[in-house]
């Protein structure tokens, strides 16, 4: 039997990247070695795809420093090299570090709160000289020179020689200084948490320390450290998860490629996808199968059929047969009732988001990971308690067709809308393929027209969308 590979650009769609990051991650030795075909192309297997979600997955660390970015590279490379085990142990270590940094994280900021509301940290009698200082808080003069360059703290003079003087309230305040710092919050964030108390705003604190302001630059992690460590926690159950499934398929006899018991979890495509590509279209159906195993019966006894909720997004049009850069998994529900019906049900995978209103979407979500897939349960519904919330789009609701994943006949939204959608949205990579696809298998053009006119696209764009796919160039 055959085996199939993926190439270059067919990895890089399936995780939503560049090419040339693919290439770029190679050089870097945490994808294992890529066989050549006889003409030069890289042929990548199932294998280097796994270890490619992983990889995407252990960048989020990297932003961090430090130790947990020396250990996520570690992990990368030992993956890379077959040493999954040991991966296993190095994403478990990341783990302990992070709840250990967030444990840390956290006894700061209660200590800053303490400090704002009068508590003393320090009970220095007797004014002190900048080496006494750095000698009783265990730091350097220049480190207590630089917290001061930076505006974190003022330090009087002596008027007679103009030696810094510090006393029991600069103390108490580099104490928290240090504390935080060792904590790793960042200057900027520090700086902006204590311009506030300066301006005798005592309340909210730790929400300032962790929320850069709209004009404020972010340039690392630290700038909002308490919301990283929490949004990586889950991240790191996750690669544990990725990891142990890779061990599982490298220990059980999985079925080739090709096979019967294969087959059955691919989706019976509109254009079906042939060679590699096929592996990309199940290890997406297979994800989803597992997030519909958890919810649909939730949906479906609690609040509505089981056809009352969509798959939309580019896994939509994926899963119809056309390929492009897909990013997630993204199922719309009616109602927040059931995106709050189908959190409980999915509690057993890491949950970067719980269920919350997103400003910028408009939407009620929640999100969970699932092996390296991201997966997004929406509802646009309008609440009383958020106006501003965009009313239900009936779109998805009429216009959808079912396909087959596993035991589901899955309701997806049409092609049409998604093009209509990544037009508007300005996203190229994505709309070209559905425009191709489109003029290979036909659309329906009213239902495109009144896609595009709800986007409120351009005049000059929709006739040449319509002209792309009459066939004229």
């Amino acid at each position: 039997m055959s085996v199939h590979y993926l190439y270059t650009t067919d990895i890089a769609y399936a995780v939503a990247i560049h090419p040339n990051t693919v290439r770029m991650y190679e050089e870097w030795n945490v994808l294992p070695p890529v066989p050549r075909s006889t003409s030069g192309y890289r042929l990548f297997t199932e294998d280097h795809l796994d270890q490619m979600r992983l990889v995407r997955s252990t960048m989020h660390f990297t932003w961090l420093g430090g130790d947990i970015r020396r250990m996520a590279y570690k992990m990368m490379r030992q993956a890379a090299t077959g040493d999954l085990g040991g991966a296993l142990e190095r994403a478990y270590h990341i783990l302990v570090q992070i709840r250990s940094e967030r444990t840390q994280a956290e006894a700061a900021a209660a200590l800053l709160e303490r400090w704002a509301k009068g508590t003393a940290t320090d009970a220095t009698a007797k004014p002190l000289r900048i080496g006494q200082v750095a000698k009783l808080l265990d730091v350097t003069n220049d480190m207590l020179r630089n917290w001061e360059l930076d505006g974190l703290v003022k330090i009087p003079r002596d008027p007679h020689n103009g030696y810094r003087v510090y006393g029991p309230e600069q103390i108490g305040r580099l104490r928290v200084i240090r504390m935080l710092r060792h904590a790793r919050y960042s200057t900027m964030a520090i700086l902006r948490m204590l311009t506030q108390l300066d301006q005798g705003r005592r309340n909210g604190l730790r929400q300032v320390l962790d929320t850069p302001a709209p004009d404020e630059d972010i340039g690392y992690a630290t700038d909002r450290w308490l919301s990283s460590l929490a949004e990586l926690e889950p991240r790191s159950e996750d690669l544990i998860a990725q990891l142990e499934r890779m061990i599982q398929k490298h220990t059980v006899d999985a079925p080739p490629i090709g096979s019967e018991p294969a087959r059955s979890h691919l989706l019976k495509l509109q254009g079906a996808m042939s060679g590699g590509r096929e592996i990309v279209a199940r290890q997406f159906a297979e994800t989803l199968a597992t997030v519909l195993d958890r919810i649909v019966p939730i949906i479906d006894t609690g609040y509505c059929d089981r056809s009352d909720y969509r798959l939309a997004g580019t896994t939509a049009a994926l899963l119809q047969g056309v390929f492009l850069p897909v990013r997630d998994i993204n199922l719309l529900v009616r109602t927040r009732a059931q995106v709050d019906a189908c959190a409980v049900a999915m509690t057993e995978f890491p949950c970067p988001t719980p269920p919350s209103y997103r400003d910028e979407d408009q939407l009620y979500l929640t999100t969970y990971l699932v092996r390296g897939f991201e997966i997004t349960i929406a509802t646009n519904e309008r609440s009383p308690d958020v106006q501003e919330c965009a009313t239900s789009d009936p779109g998805p609701w009429e216009h959808y067709v079912y396909i087959s994943c596993g035991a589901y006949q899955v309701p997806a939204v049409m092609l049409e809308l998604c093009l209509a959608l990544e037009l508007h949205r300005n996203r190229p990579a994505r709309y070209r393929p559905l425009i191709r696809h489109l003029q290979r298998h036909g659309y329906d053009l009213a239902l495109l027209l009144r896609a595009m006119e709800a986007h409120v696209l351009p005049e000059a764009l929709q006739q040449k969308v319509l002209a792309q796919l009459g066939g004229e160039i």
